[in-house]
């Protein structure tokens, strides 16, 4: 079972900054970051675009460069937002890596900063056309589905209407090794068999609880995407 810490644990750590990255590595198995260009070119380590989001900044990634970036402040740490090939420094070299790339136009960078490294290195997105990129480079790839579960509450019973072929579907014609799944889907029963059927394997996500863990883990999913590792 793997355990990947979801942005570095984000319900125990500030999210996708260097303090939650020193302080899950010793506990998982792999760290999933997300990554986007800022405005002066670098590849940064950010979630969302909208700076007010997660900052005390005002403004977009895109548009801001990366020293004005390296001086907002991330969820009250006093830490601005890293820059990718600086933050996996901090990564120990038995850790896996996985960047979520969060638009076009990252797939040769991000190749070119995970290159030489000695961590075995993955990349993912929900964009498959942002994949389909990637995949030209030689990167492991993960497909991220239904990523509008994290934006609002889905009922049981709209889980269970889900019509999922054409995310497996697609997944598997990109030759991605797993994908991801939000953990009420992954306890349904098919979704899982299914996934193994078409040879990939599934990463639940995200974790916070116990019991969530317990349940995704019955259900026979691969990895668990972390939100914080000491539910496992």
């Amino acid at each position: 079972m793997e355990h990947i810490a979801h942005r570095g644990c984000a319900r125990q750590f500030p999210e996708n900054t260097r303090r939650a990255v020193r302080s899950c590595a010793a506990h998982v198995d792999r760290i999933e970051l997300d990554v986007r260009r800022c405005g002066s070119g670098e590849l940064v380590v950010h979630h969302r675009d909208d700076l007010a989001a997660k900052t005390d900044a005002e403004g977009s990634v895109h548009e801001t460069s990366l020293d004005a970036l390296r001086g907002v402040d991330v969820l009250g740490t006093g830490s601005g937002i890293p820059r990718l090939a600086s933050l996996l420094d901090d990564v120990p070299p038995d850790v896996e890596l996985q960047l979520d790339l969060k638009h076009g136009g990252l797939a040769a960078d991000v190749a070119d900063v995970v290159a030489g490294r000695e961590h075995d290195a993955f990349a993912c997105s929900a964009d498959a056309d942002v994949l389909e990129r990637v995949r030209e480079t030689g990167l492991p790839l993960g497909y991220v589905s239904f990523t509008y579960f994290e934006a609002r509450p889905v009922s049981d019973e709209e889980v269970a209407r889900l019509d999922y072929g054409d995310v497996l579907e697609t997944a598997a014609a990109l030759g991605c090794e797993f994908v991801e799944a939000p953990h009420e889907l992954c306890v349904q029963a098919d979704f899982v068999a299914d996934a193994h059927d078409t040879g990939m394997d599934v990463v639940a996500w995200p974790i916070a609880t116990a019991e969530t863990a317990d349940a995704v883990r019955d259900a026979g999913v691969d990895g668990l995407m972390l939100d914080r590792y000491d539910v496992t």
